[in-house]
């Protein structure tokens, strides 16, 4: 397990850097992440982000 350091809260990740929780996100967080990542995000990565999380309410799996 890893931690995330944003906005005086600490979010926990797995060793790969994936929320723990998913009530941690928001568009706040995703920003800060792709920045930490020297990542612009497109308007492609946010349709592949917004699929996939939505995948993952309907099916608890990505």
């Amino acid at each position: 397990m890893a931690v995330l350091l944003f906005d005086g809260r600490e979010i926990e990740t797995d060793d790969e850097g994936y929320l723990l929780n998913l009530d941690d996100y928001s568009d706040e967080l995703r920003d800060f992440m792709a920045s930490e990542m020297d990542l612009e995000l497109t308007d492609e990565h946010m349709v592949i982000i917004n699929t996939v999380r939505e995948y993952y309410k309907e099916y608890d799996t990505t």
